[in-house]
């Protein structure tokens, strides 16, 4: 291709670019973050359950993914989310003005547990069990009296099927019974209970009504559901483990559909040994129940939740024939067949019959289970996306929440668009006065370059920000005037400003992530090396002789830097960030832990304190890319 043809088709090329990457700006939203669209930042503490005794960073970070990847579910998009600290989140929801749908995706546990109901009925509500063919009049009178006490009359509503059963009218009067239930230790529970203690705060006067929980600790009672302080005067309430309050609507007979009103809600007191949990089950969907032609939601079981469940019902099938006295009609089965209770978040969702003629070894679990009740379409595909999203590992208490303002926002945004504009015509008046034609052009390349990066900014938004945690490198008497300016300690703060409102994580050393089909490992962070080689990797190192240290580290941030090893494919790219002699040669000697490299980047701009021998002649790459500039680097 001659030489006008190439400038010709390069021209054309460039021009193309622009042509798309102004495409891209025009028409792509620009999505702007908590701090200038405005919204509502939540931060959430975590607590310790039974099953989890201790908020570890595993947890932490999977509540972060169950989050980030919830929110996605529920069409929240934007969500802002990062670790603060050792157990603390912060959640950024823009465009949120209160807490409701849009915060749920974050703060609502999911938390899903099946119940043999009727062996685990505790107080009033196992003496008046039909099913267990019990019944005592002085109960059934003192239940009557407490609900007309309560103001709920046995002739309003559904009230009076529940006062049959032992239901308890108010959350008060639940967790008053439940408080004086026995303790279950760790091995009592035997990993069945749900949670473990549980407080309550009711205001103190007649009425008792409830102020806050349930939670986990007693301190985080005096905050309300948006993290505001409440007054202290009010009545404590224990719930110790091994026992649960839960609440129940009533079930319209004519429909068969639960009543979608809270005001007449009741409440159960049972022994909180959940035989299955929502990690038992798989593939939950909103489905149309066909006999019905209603919505539910549909779901299978794993392997584990498949037995468990095929046991707990043949279980309450065995029960069931155990009571019926020689054969029984169908009517008479039914009666006498126990209840498998399904409860989401602490209220009971469905209560079906295992019917010990139709099912007299249980439920096959492969055939999966489904949740009815009174939902709608929209409710019920809410629903199977929230257990689609699985359930927290820990207790999330959500401790404060701040109402960012959008008009804070634009007038900031305002400012830097206004600073850009000016910025960018005095460079281009400098150019031009400086250099004519020349400067021109150069004008011409940097508004071209702008368009082109902006154009990427929409195309590939930031998604995470990771590193190896905050700054180490403070500064020294010693350290001269002219380097404070460009020291960790100056400079750090900038880049937490910067990083705000971004997700952000620490990567540990050894720590692995995915992202379709790249995976990045982190082969040394904060100072420490992965505790085990990558795979593949391992083998003795070629050449270990020569020094294993140097004197000069170049600061304490550098040994400190994150080190990636990249794989996608057959593809393997190393890139040590600033990491230093002693690190790198601990790295591969006298054990290769990271194996060999296509690609690799020389750490530390190529400086003479890093890139020991050993280190190139163990990982042999077949490229090193040096990024170098010039003052800085490249004496390796």
């Amino acid at each position: 291709m001659g030489g006008r043809r190439l400038n010709i088709f390069i021209l054309l090329f460039v021009a193309g670019i622009l042509i798309g990457s102004a495409l891209v700006v025009l028409n792509r939203p620009t999505q702007l973050g908590l701090d200038l669209k405005g919204g509502i930042e939540l931060t959430l503490q975590g607590r310790p359950t039974p099953q989890v005794k201790e908020v570890t960073n595993e947890a932490m970070d999977r509540s972060v993914d169950i989050i980030r990847s919830g929110c996605d579910r529920l069409g929240v998009s934007e969500i802002e989310i990062s670790r603060l600290g050792r157990d603390q989140i912060a959640v950024g929801i823009p465009g949120a003005s209160s807490l409701g749908k849009a915060t749920e995706c974050a703060t609502r546990p999911a938390k899903l547990s099946f119940y043999d109901w009727d062996n685990n009925l505790v107080g009033p509500a196992s003496v008046l069990n039909p099913v267990l063919g019990q019944s005592d009049d002085g109960t059934f009178r003192q239940q009557r009296q407490k609900w007309i006490d309560a103001g709920r009359l046995p002739t309003e509503g559904f009230n009076n099927n529940f006062i049959r059963e032992g239901a308890e009218p108010t959350m008060w009067d639940a967790v008053e019974l439940a408080s004086k239930q026995p303790r279950l230790s760790d091995e009592e529970c035997e990993g069945l209970c749900a949670s473990g203690d549980k407080y309550y705060l009711f205001t103190d006067d007649d009425k008792h009504e409830l102020l806050s929980g349930p939670v986990t600790e007693k301190a985080d009672l005096y905050f309300d559901e948006q993290g505001k302080p409440l007054p202290k005067d009010g009545i404590v309430k224990k719930v110790p483990q091994g026992t649960a309050v839960v609440s129940e609507l009533p079930t319209d007979p004519a429909t068969g559909r639960s009543v979608n009103d809270p005001s007449q809600e009741a409440y159960f007191v049972i022994t909180d040994r959940a035989e299955l949990s929502g990690d038992d089950i798989r593939d939950p969907n909103q489905q149309t129940d066909p006999a019905t032609n209603q919505p539910n939601v549909t779901f299978e079981f794993t392997d584990k939740g498949r037995e468990a469940f095929q046991e707990i019902t043949r279980r309450i099938a065995q029960d069931g024939q155990a009571r019926a006295i020689g054969p029984v009609d169908a009517n008479t089965a039914s009666a006498l067949s126990g209840k498998f209770a399904i409860v989401l978040d602490n209220q009971v969702v469905t209560r079906p019959i295992i019917n010990f003629q139709e099912n007299p070894d249980g439920i096959d679990g492969r055939t999966g289970a489904q949740i009815s009740g009174s939902f709608d379409i929209e409710e019920a595909q809410e629903l199977a996306e929230y257990l689609q999203r699985g359930a927290l590992p820990i207790d999330l208490k959500l401790i404060s929440q701040s109402q960012i303002s959008a008009s804070l926002g634009q007038e900031a945004l305002t400012q830097g668009e206004t600073a850009l504009a000016v910025g960018l015509l005095l460079v281009i008046i400098f150019l031009i006065a400086m250099y004519r034609f020349l400067g021109l052009v150069a004008s011409l390349a940097l508004l071209a370059y702008a368009l082109i990066f902006f154009a990427l900014v929409k195309l590939i938004p930031i998604g995470e920000l990771i590193d190896h945690g905050p700054n180490r490198e403070f500064i020294t008497p010693d350290l001269p005037k002219e380097k404070i300016p460009i020291s960790p300690e100056t400079i750090y703060p900038l880049y937490a400003k910067a990083k705000q409102g971004l997700n952000y994580r620490v990567m540990a050393a050894g720590e692995r992530m995915k992202i379709d089909g790249l995976e990045l490992i982190a082969v040394h962070s904060d100072g420490a090396l992965s505790p085990k080689p990558v795979p593949g990797s391992g083998g003795a190192s070629i050449s270990c002789d020569g020094p294993t240290d140097m004197d000069d580290n170049g600061g304490e941030e550098n040994p400190r830097s994150l080190g990636l090893l990249l794989r996608w494919g057959q593809a393997r790219i190393l890139s040590l960030g600033d990491a230093t002699w002693a690190l790198e040669h601990k790295l591969v000697c006298p054990v290769n832990r990271v194996g060999g490299a296509d690609l690799m980047f020389a750490d530390n701009h190529g400086a003479g304190v890093s890139n020991p021998p050993a280190l190139v002649a163990s990982v042999r790459p077949r490229l090193v890319v040096v990024n170098n500039g010039p003052t800085k680097g490249g004496d390796a």
